[in-house]
């Protein structure tokens, strides 16, 4: 009887077969390992910077911090968030979060925050919900580089303890970013279908967009730390400024400014605006109290476009100072 020998090829196939399952192996383990070393590094860096304030006096508390999103990604959560602001006298607090880091795009932090968000200061008291709030942070190497945030359904509601006055807003959507990538600070919101309300009654107005967008020159390091003292002594342009109220009401606003060291602005603006006398009818029923003052406005706007629908009107500010064809005062914007 004959008997017949395994062939010399299969052995090396099955060698080789299980050297492959142990480099794999040793690899999930080495992945593993790793994946849990940096997530304890995240942890306790996270509970250092947390500890304390920073040099602004800003402190932030993740409440039941947890980490987690083994093998893909790496994720923090918070059952409650609690941001102070001790220089400004701000203090927010949110309800549950979670950030999101992508192990294929470590550069990019996405979060999506539940409400309500509540901020109290001295002013007043914020309450804002919503059904999705989410937002995205790109870094770069010397930081934080880009920022996005978007919500839906937004609901808001502010409260002035001392008046008793309350201001209701609503938005189908809101859209905010900066962004400073290119080495400018590009800035940008946009909040559709907005309704407002005063002491729970609906101002008479049909729902309100707006789109804006600006740059602020060579300053894209602002992306991380945007605040009013910061736009100190820049120079920007509005790209776009634009509000429609529906029924044909546009306004657009575009123009170069700049923001001297005591937060004076300056500059100069091309305000287009279509149906004129609709906008201002809209003024009057939403702000009855301010009638007189509006008509007032109103017949120096209809004299100045000679009863044309639309308006094309230039307006240059020094120093705050806000003129009509560069040497009629009609205003003053107060500093930053």
């Amino acid at each position: 009887m004959e008997v017949t020998q395994p062939a010399a090829g299969g052995k090396a196939s099955g060698r080789k077969w299980l050297l492959a399952v142990g480099a794999l192996a040793a690899l999930a383990a080495v992945y593993a390992g790793g994946w849990h070393l940096a997530a304890s590094h995240l942890r306790g860096k996270l509970l250092a910077a947390l500890a304390g304030q920073d040099d602004r006096g800003r402190s932030i508390d993740c409440r039941r911090m947890t980490t987690g999103g083994f093998p893909f990604s790496m994720t923090l959560n918070c059952s409650a968030l609690e941001v102070d602001d001790v220089e400004h006298g701000i203090s927010t607090t949110l309800g549950p979060a979670e950030a999101r880091i992508s192990m294929f795009s470590p550069d990019r932090v996405r979060s999506t925050f539940s409400g309500p968000a509540e901020i109290r200061s001295v002013q007043g008291l914020l309450v804002s919900e919503w059904s999705a709030l989410a937002s995205e942070v790109g870094f770069g190497l010397n930081g934080m580089q880009s920022i996005r945030v978007e919500a839906d359904a937004l609901k808001t509601n502010f409260t002035d303890p001392g008046r008793g006055n309350g201001l209701q807003a609503t938005a189908n959507r809101f859209t905010g970013s900066l962004d400073g990538e290119s080495g400018d600070l590009v800035a940008g919101v946009t909040v559709e279908e907005a309704k407002l309300a005063r002491n729970g009654v609906a101002l008479p107005l049909p729902p309100l967009t707006v789109d804006a967008a600006l740059t602020v020159d060579g300053r894209g390091d602002l992306a991380g730390r945007l605040d009013r003292q910061a736009l100190y002594g820049t120079n920007g342009e509005i790209r776009r400024f634009a509000a429609r109220l529906g029924e044909g009401r546009d306004i657009v606003v575009t123009g170069p400014f700049s923001v001297d060291d005591a937060g004076r602005i300056s500059g100069k603006f091309r305000i287009e605006a279509k149906n004129v006398a609709a906008w201002i009818e809209a003024a009057q029923q939403a702000l009855p109290e301010a009638a007189p003052l509006i008509e007032t406005v109103g017949s120096l706007i209809r004299s100045y476009t000679k009863g044309d629908t639309d308006l094309s009107l230039d307006l240059t500010v020094r120093d705050g100072q806000v003129f009509v064809a560069g040497f009629i005062p009609v205003g003053e914007i107060p500093p930053l």
